[in-house]
């Protein structure tokens, strides 16, 4: 969920220290952590939905019946991150929902005084944020404040210029960019973006699928494939989300490319990004 694990990694330096002394933290990384067993051992399904329902019920509860200041704070917001993580794991069609309580909680918990777990918090809540788009239907757009750079930080790592790293981080905020550009592009045209597609291969292309971080273009790859008409195109941005599948085994990914067939068929009645939700409701990052 980071892209530079050896050098930075909020959700073990930050968030696992905080599970020690919060419970209802610690039953949600213990969550995500069965999900993940389950991917590779089905018999831990099980436990993993159950133990899931019991987190978000204690989160609606407390929504309910508990304080304000115990609703929004950072063990939730925390909370929200590590469940949607969980989402991605899974492929799950029900994360529509956390994503945008996720976004409203983050927007109004009060201003704290900034630290290592604020920061990180809300870099994460950028990405979910930023990526999560397609999933916020017709108020997705709206819900971004700031130049979509803004939304980026958690792809800014102090490494020098040098470093192996300096080039492929500023080619994937490139990427970024430009996948975000086509995506707002469809949303409000009908026009053609051959070349906003061959100009986003081109830089995907410059980036080694072997190289670290590299799994990070998932979003990318996915709005990229899903806006193609050529062949070529199409067959470029699926072929590289099928080799982080195959890293990865997130069932995000693989629910992703399964909706493509469903999407391309609707590109000549209409935008697919007007009817995304339904077409592929689940959190492609």
């Amino acid at each position: 969920m980071v892209i530079l694990d050896g050098i930075s990694n909020g959700y073990r330096d930050v968030l696992l220290p905080l599970a020690c002394e919060d419970p209802l933290l610690q039953r949600a990384i213990c969550v995500v952590a069965t999900q993940h067993l389950a991917l590779h051992n089905t018999n831990h399904k099980n436990a993993a939905d159950q133990d899931r329902a019991a987190v978000i019920s204690r989160l609606r509860r407390d929504s309910l019946q508990s304080s304000p200041d115990r609703v929004f704070s950072v063990s939730t917001w925390a909370t929200l991150i590590v469940l949607l993580v969980g989402e991605t794991i899974t492929g799950s069609s029900e994360c529509g929902y956390m994503l945008q309580t996720l976004i409203s909680l983050a927007g109004n918990i009060p201003q704290a005084q900034s630290s290592q777990l604020t920061w990180f918090l809300q870099q994460q809540t950028h990405m979910f944020q930023l990526l999560g788009q397609p999933l916020l239907g017709t108020s997705g757009s709206s819900s971004l404040s700031f130049p979509v750079d803004h939304y980026l930080d958690w792809t800014h790592y102090d490494v020098p210029s040098h470093s192996e790293y300096f080039d492929f981080l500023h080619l994937s905020r490139l990427a970024f960019n430009k996948a975000f550009q086509i995506y707002t592009g469809r949303k409000n045209t009908n026009d053609d973006q051959w070349e906003l597609l061959e100009s986003l291969k081109n830089l995907v292309n410059r980036i080694d699928p072997n190289q670290t971080g590299s799994h990070a273009l998932v979003w990318v790859c996915f709005i990229g494939a899903a806006d193609s008409v050529d062949p070529t195109h199409r067959r470029f941005f699926v072929d590289r989300m099928s080799q982080i599948y195959a890293k990865t085994k997130f069932e995000n990914i693989a629910a992703g490319m399964r909706s493509l067939p469903a999407i391309w068929s609707e590109q000549s009645s209409g935008k697919w990004t007007d009817d995304l939700v339904r077409l592929a409701p689940t959190l492609v990052i």
